[in-house]
């Protein structure tokens, strides 16, 4: 070997020693900087989701606006996530009715907030209020906001309009009871609670009725309801079971049928009767049942009423 390839050997191995350099001359990329590390990151988890109170009345019934009567109720979650405080977290909320549309609007923010019953409904339902969490967070060590976690939960309001439904409930009934020629008294009662040893009176009264005379044309009055959520919402005029008291005017024509006491009137001749129609009703399983029903006449011709 001569003189200079021998320096520039000896220059390449000094290079190697000092600066770890892999071979002289050699031009390899340097090699990349490793990514950050990815962030294990748990979901928040709710433990808790309630309603304070469960049912609730439309904004627009006549119901609303007393004690028994809400139409609003708090919602509160407890939240608990191991990497992010619980005030830190994104809180969503809805409420769908039976069809999956959206009903009544919130107020507030955060974990506890008031949700507020929608003016009307088309029927009693069981809305389900959704809580939905988020938490964002960075999925690498020191990079962007770029993932999210999304928990929920849902709590179960029944929704009502009790006074129309109680007055629904006594009109069906009363409409019914003057077609003569539904004749089972126990498909007449069926909207009866049978905690109320009212239908079991009512029901007596159809089937003396049916026996005793063929109604021929009536009519009724518009109910006119109130809603206690208390007994004897009727006072004394019906029996003191129930939370709803429906009244209406009644009117009937029927002809007294042959076999009629007489007492009750005479065969052949047609009579008509007017007075007042009483109803109670009571709410169980949620959801309304008449109780008792009683008939006040006020006018009579040519018969005696059995109601």
């Amino acid at each position: 070997m001569s003189a200079p390839t021998r320096v520039a050997a000896a220059v390449c191995l000094a290079g190697i020693s000092a600066f770890g350099i892999a071979a002289c001359g050699d031009d390899s990329p340097t090699r990349p900087t490793p990514p950050p590390p990815p962030v294990v990151n748990t979901p928040p988890v709710v433990r808790s989701l309630t309603a304070t109170p469960t049912r609730l009345e439309v904004r627009l019934s006549t119901c609303a606006g007393t004690t028994p009567c809400p139409t609003r109720t708090t919602l509160a979650a407890t939240v608990e996530d191991t990497e992010t405080a619980a005030a830190q977290l994104t809180y969503e909320w809805s409420a769908a009715g039976s069809g999956g549309a959206g009903l009544g609007t919130f107020e507030g923010s955060g974990a506890t907030v008031t949700w507020i019953a929608p003016d009307t409904v088309p029927g009693p339902q069981t809305v389900d209020v959704r809580l939905t969490v988020v938490e964002r967070y960075a999925s690498r060590v020191g990079g962007p906001i770029d993932s999210e976690n999304r928990v929920s939960s849902t709590v179960g309001v029944r929704v009502h309009d009790s006074v129309k439904e109680v007055g629904d409930l006594a009109t069906l009934f009363l409409t019914e009871f003057s077609n003569s020629s539904l004749e089972d008294p126990q498909y007449l009662v069926r909207n009866f609670s049978d905690s109320c040893p009212g239908k079991a009176a009512e029901a007596t009264d159809v089937a003396a009725n049916r026996q005793n005379y063929l109604i021929l044309n009536y009519a009724l009055g518009g109910p006119k309801v109130t809603v206690t959520f208390a007994p004897s919402p009727c006072g004394t005029r019906t029996r003191p079971e129930g939370h709803a008291c429906a009244e209406l005017t009644c009117r009937w024509t029927a002809r007294c049928l042959p076999g009629a006491p007489a007492n009750e009137c005479t065969p052949g001749v047609v009579g008509t009767t007017s007075g007042d129609c009483v109803l109670s009703a009571i709410y169980e399983r949620e959801q309304w049942y008449l109780c008792d029903s009683r008939y006040y006449e006020s006018q009579t011709s040519g018969m005696r009423w059995m109601r």
